[in-house]
């Protein structure tokens, strides 16, 4: 076993055939290309790994999705009538006006106030890119043209994540003496909102859903699934960092000024 086979001639001019006794072995060090290999196809591994979890997220959002639409429809969305509803930010367009999503967020918010089902409305989220615009008073602008009340309307025009959003709205809201509370975004992404707004001790919150996304373009649809799949881990992290530090004996407000502060998934393209 690993010998090498030679041929050497006879003297009767015949050749015969042996085998060396040496063994076939690779010198001490490591065989060309040997560790390399194994490094890619443990790489290899962590992407297909990486990839099946990532598929299985995006399902998940889509399952929760349908769920939240069918469930927390503003017709019947458990919870309701409540003090005052936050309304989450859905994105702005290149001419610096509310996107799709956005616009149908407020309608739906709009419904709720007109409907006896929402006394107050909170309008939250900052625009990184325009610091003399916030996304906030877009949706307060566009509530008054459908004719909402203004004395109801209230902006917070600082967050830029949905923990941010959350966690100053709900600032806001204890500021006024509200304590029933819902919270209003597109259904792709209502799950999420309602974890983060139980992180921060307010899982009593209503949830209801927009459906703008399903009405918009395929590739709005595919981008902001895709985006919200890969928040879940980073808002995990953050989840996990929240608990531990509150562990470590940390007040909300020192929590909050780490953990809230840190940013989101980035924006689809």
């Amino acid at each position: 076993m690993g010998e090498r086979p030679g041929i050497v001639q006879g003297q009767n001019g015949q050749h015969s055939v042996y085998r060396s006794a040496s063994p076939r072995r690779c010198p001490p060090v490591p065989c060309p290309g040997r560790g390399m290999s194994r490094l890619a196809r443990l790489i290899r591994r962590i992407l297909w790994i990486g990839a099946a979890l990532f598929a299985l997220l995006v399902g998940a959002v889509l399952w929760a999705e349908q769920r939240a639409l069918s469930r927390h429809a503003p017709g019947h969305a458990p919870g309701l009538p409540v003090d005052a509803a936050i309304v989450l930010g859905g994105g702005m367009d290149f001419d610096r006006q509310l996107n799709g999503l956005g616009r149908q967020r407020v309608r739906t918010a709009v419904t709720l106030l007109r409907a006896g089902a929402a006394r107050h409305l909170i309008f939250t989220g900052d625009v990184v890119d325009y610091p003399d615009l916030s996304e906030a008073q877009l949706m307060h602008d566009f509530a008054l043209s459908l004719g909402a009340d203004p004395a109801r309307l209230h902006v917070e025009p600082k967050a830029r994540t949905t923990l941010q959003n959350l966690h100053l709205s709900f600032a806001l809201a204890r500021s006024q003496g509200w304590r029933r509370l819902a919270i209003v975004t597109d259904a792709f992404h209502l799950t999420r909102a309602g974890a983060l707004a139980a992180l921060l001790g307010r899982p009593d919150v209503a949830l209801v859903a927009s459906d703008g996304l399903i009405h918009d373009r395929l590739s709005t649809r595919i981008a902001l699934v895709l985006r919200e799949a890969l928040a879940w881990p980073l808002n995990a992290l953050k989840a996990a960092g929240w608990v531990l530090l509150g562990w470590l004996g940390w007040s909300e407000q020192d929590r909050a000024a780490v953990i809230v502060s840190l940013p989101g998934a980035p924006p689809p393209a």
